[in-house]
């Protein structure tokens, strides 16, 4: 029983290992589908930015810092599949999923992207209380 446990739990982690590339990879294609993107976020007085153009450049700003190539590639293609970004994507959806990943006192948002036929798309969300008295 004991052997028949260790088995079950060593392919499970196997599969888990093996899919995780897959999953990068998926998310890589559908970036190519994309001229470009950009995401630009402000939160807790900070300014993210993260960018990708086709085919291979991808660029993370936070504050600061900037991270281009390979280093950045993995924090751009998080933020990507986090927001499920795509030409029918919903803005308060967006910053709903930056907010559950950590993100608080969001003051602002935009992403943009151009499709392969040089469509822009462009969604922007400022914090309605920021401006107020």
């Amino acid at each position: 029983m004991k052997k028949r446990i260790f088995v079950w739990m060593t392919m499970f982690m196997m599969i888990n290992v093996v899919t995780s590339p897959v999953q990068a990879q998926t998310i890589t294609d559908e970036l190519l589908a994309y001229s470009e993107v950009k995401v630009t976020l402000v939160a807790d007085g900070t300014e993210y930015e993260w960018e990708y153009q086709n085919p291979h450049s991808y660029e993370f700003e936070k504050g600061s810092f900037v991270a281009k190539g390979e280093e950045a590639k993995e924090d751009v293609l998080n933020v990507f599949d986090a927001l499920s970004l795509n030409k029918n994507a919903d803005v308060e959806g967006m910053v709903k999923r930056l907010k559950e990943l950590g993100y608080k006192d969001i003051s602002s948002f935009r992403a943009s992207l151009i499709d392969r036929d040089r469509c822009l798309y462009t969604w922007v969300w400022n914090d309605k209380e920021e401006g107020s008295l």
